[in-house]
């Protein structure tokens, strides 16, 4: 499982935010952080996260199943030198949709599915354990995600109506997704077909290591005596936001687990050991 993301550069805004690429990869920016903690090195890239439930949510008192994430920069604006790479973009689709915006300023609030009904799976490719396993995620599988998010980029377009938005003149990217031309834009097949065409991970896999399942609740692997996984792949399911603090709090548990049995270990070496001498000397009768 994994939580996924789309809308990428969806919004085109016709004023500056006062922050561009040029800025972060700026020598003199990384100087200024390194040695004074300042500048736009400080930013963490993702300005907001917000979670709210979908209409199609419809118990409010259960977690959410969507959130958003504020980007204050499209991968357009870097002309397709480092963000495309990262983000899984091909060139024919960069320079077909991103690459006309490299002049203008785009942001992305992107809707992230929180809680798929898609799972995918995990496969050995051989017996030889150097080989890569094979992996496949088979996101959107289950059409109900496909509905969710597109009711997560409705509420992007609500938002385009709030006064910030309309101080900085924010509109959709109007621009047809390539494969989605024969669609009209922002009618609901558009936007289905946009997602099939645009979803992304987040980069937030779990399940493949699940305690229970493969690890103990000592995150030891079953039927190893000094194997350990400590890492979001035990966790059983997503968690309702990023898998940031769910590791963090699984690695200090982890970290507990580990100093006691360190402190067994000890205390076990300096218990005496008392010694028959006759039979040290093979002298019993």
């Amino acid at each position: 499982m994994d939580h996924i993301l789309t809308g990428l550069d969806l919004i085109v805004l016709n004023a500056s935010l006062g922050l561009n690429l040029s800025d972060i990869f700026n020598p003199m920016s990384a100087l200024n952080y390194f040695f004074f903690g300042k500048g736009p090195w400080t930013l963490s890239g993702i300005e907001v996260l917000g979670t709210f439930h979908s209409s199609l949510h419809a118990n409010k008192s259960t977690v959410p199943d969507l959130q958003l994430m504020v980007l204050p920069l499209g991968i357009s604006k870097d002309n397709g030198f480092i963000l495309k790479k990262t983000m899984g973009i091909s060139d024919e689709v960069y320079n077909k949709y991103f690459a006309p915006f490299s002049h203008q300023n785009t942001i992305t609030i992107a809707p992230v599915l929180l809680h798929p009904k898609s799972s995918g799976e995990l496969r050995l490719q051989s017996s030889n354990s150097f080989d890569k396993p094979l992996i496949d995620p088979k996101y959107l599988s289950n059409e109900d995600d496909i509905d969710t998010l597109i009711e997560g980029l409705y509420f992007v377009k609500k938002l385009l109506n709030t006064t910030i938005m309309r101080v900085h003149g924010a509109s959709l990217n109007r621009r047809s997704f390539p494969g989605c031309e024969n669609h009209v834009f922002d009618t609901r097949k558009y936007w289905k077909c946009y997602i099939k065409h645009l979803t992304l991970t987040s980069y937030h896999p779990v399940g493949t290591c699940r305690i229970g399942d493969v690890v103990d609740a000592a995150f030891r692997v079953y039927n190893m005596r000094n194997l350990y996984v400590v890492d979001a792949s035990v966790l059983p399911s997503l968690p309702s936001g990023n898998t940031n603090a769910p590791v963090i709090a699984l690695a200090q548990r982890a970290a507990r687990i580990f100093k006691r049995k360190r402190k067994e270990k000890r205390n076990i070496r300096k218990q005496p050991i008392s010694y028959n001498i006759c039979y040290i000397f093979n002298i019993c009768t």
